[in-house]
């Protein structure tokens, strides 16, 4: 685990992994070593450092604030600690148009996920595929809008035979419905 610090709130489990908070005076600093542990920890110590604050004061200019009832966790661990926090424990959520997720087929769900909003762009699309244009500005669309959407945060893929099969198929598929040939 790696030291929390203002960049890097971490909440993953490490187990027997106990590590002070830099920049925090030992009287003040906390052990984390558990994922349970972590949001609370986090909590107390927002008001310690200088450019974070979890409650509007009148001395105190706002900052940064933690909004707990927007705040999701996501943890590997199987075991679900239940609390009466505000915080919601997802098993996986949509950060910066990509699937996180810690399951085992979070790769053919971020492909299938990609499939779909690609065919919904299509058909917010559809007057261009469905006028009389050429199939060459056709194709520019395909290329220019539709294929980006497909392949957004392929670099982080695992590329395997039934995940290159769907993005083909949807590729072949956008092809065929209005004869466009990419």
């Amino acid at each position: 685990m790696r030291p929390l610090n203002g960049a890097t709130l971490r909440s993953r489990a490490v187990p027997g992994a106990l590590n002070r908070i830099p920049g925090v005076p030992p009287s003040r600093s906390l052990a984390v070593g558990s994922s349970s542990s972590a949001i609370a920890t986090v909590q107390l110590l927002l008001p310690t450092f200088p450019w974070c604050t979890t409650r509007r004061s009148p001395t105190v200019a706002p900052r940064l604030e933690m909004n707990l009832t927007k705040t999701k966790t996501m943890t590997n661990n199987s075991w679900k600690r239940r609390s009466r926090s505000r915080r919601r424990e997802v098993e996986k959520y949509i950060y910066l148009d990509k699937l996180i997720s810690f399951n085992e087929n979070s790769n053919l769900l971020e492909i299938e996920r990609r499939v779909q909003l690609t065919w919904n762009k299509y058909w917010l699309l559809k007057e261009i595929f469905k006028s009389n244009m050429t199939i060459d500005i056709k194709t520019q669309v395909v290329n220019s809008s539709l294929l980006p959407c497909l392949t957004y945060g392929c670099q982080t893929w695992n590329f395997t035979t039934k995940a290159a099969n769907k993005i083909s198929t949807c590729q072949r598929g956008l092809e065929r419905s209005k004869h466009v040939s990419l």
